[in-house]
């Protein structure tokens, strides 16, 4: 059976279900203390179950939860399960998917625009000189995935430049990053801009980049997805792209109280998309000074 958690909230509160790939995930660890917290603020308890990417765990949780007799489901799906989600929307329970989209499976879908931000990604890029920019990401059939590489490929398109995408096992080790890292600094040897789509891949690179002592922002600029929280405290500080966690928690939540937002309400099997940010820090500044991740300081 996967693990299940629950929260440590006391009160009168109902249940509301959260399912996820992983709890230990950095993005879905960040993103479950929003909602737990936003959760106990209504007077509600929250419980956790990992379906460890795996879709046979997903009747199993929902079993267990229907036992419990949670309010509300909270759902990043992995794919597969649209049939086990339309059996949960049929009984009648208040289902809300976040950061996927399931096709015809529930009413609720809360989205980031990874497209855009990918989109923009690269726009801020070219704006500083950029003209040989890769994407580093993981082979997934998340459509959050998917989306950062269409949008991407669409910016490189629209700027007249070369795409050159590489793709990772979610589950790929140290070794095996460094050695497609390093094949793409080979063959690249133009390679000025690096944008990756995983926030813990992210940090492998960083790291990785750090023992070979590559120069950011002079040689290499460095853009990655989710503000994973190191990246501030890297050296140089890394620019990112962020999800609007904070309303997607707000949208999450209007949805589960019956209250949704109008758009909600007019279009209930339209997803909500939100709009992502850039926060601009050191990794792409336009700049002659030679910054190293070797360095302490921003």
């Amino acid at each position: 059976m996967p693990p299940i958690s629950e929260n440590n909230a006391s009160g009168p509160g109902k249940l509301i279900a959260m399912l996820v790939d992983h709890v230990s995930d950095p993005f879905f660890a960040g993103f479950a203390r929003r909602i737990d917290r936003r959760a106990r603020s209504l007077g509600y308890k929250l419980v956790f179950g990992s379906t460890e990417n795996d879709i046979s765990f997903m009747p199993k949780l929902i079993s267990v939860f229907n036992n419990m007799n949670v309010a509300g489901y909270i759902i990043a799906p992995p794919q597969g399960v649209e049939p086990d989600l339309k059996k949960l929307i049929h009984r009648g329970s208040p289902v809300v998917l976040f950061d996927r989209f399931a096709m015809d499976a529930g009413p609720y879908s809360i989205l980031a625009d990874n497209f855009k931000g990918a989109y923009e990604a690269v726009a801020h890029l070219v704006q500083t000189g950029r003209r040989h920019i890769a994407l580093v990401t993981v082979t997934s059939g998340q459509k959050r995935v998917a989306d950062r590489t269409k949008g991407y490929e669409a910016a490189m398109h629209s700027h007249s430049l070369p795409a050159t995408v590489i793709e990772l096992s979610p589950a790929a080790s140290i070794a095996e990053v460094t050695t497609a890292l390093q094949t793409l600094l080979r063959e690249n040897k133009k390679l000025d801009g690096l944008l990756f789509a995983d926030s813990s891949l992210g940090l492998t690179i960083l790291g990785i980049l750090r023992q070979h002592k590559k120069s950011i922002p002079d040689s290499l600029a460095v853009i990655g997805f989710d503000d994973n929280e190191n990246f501030q405290f890297f050296a140089p500080a890394i620019t990112a792209i962020v999800q609007p966690l904070d309303e997607i928690v707000e949208n999450i939540f209007h949805c589960i109280s019956g209250h949704p937002q109008e758009k909600t309400a007019t279009k209930r099997k339209a997803p909500i998309v939100l709009p992502t940010r850039m926060v601009i820090r050191s990794s792409t500044l336009k700049t002659k000074a030679v910054f190293s991740l070797a360095a302490t300081g921003n």
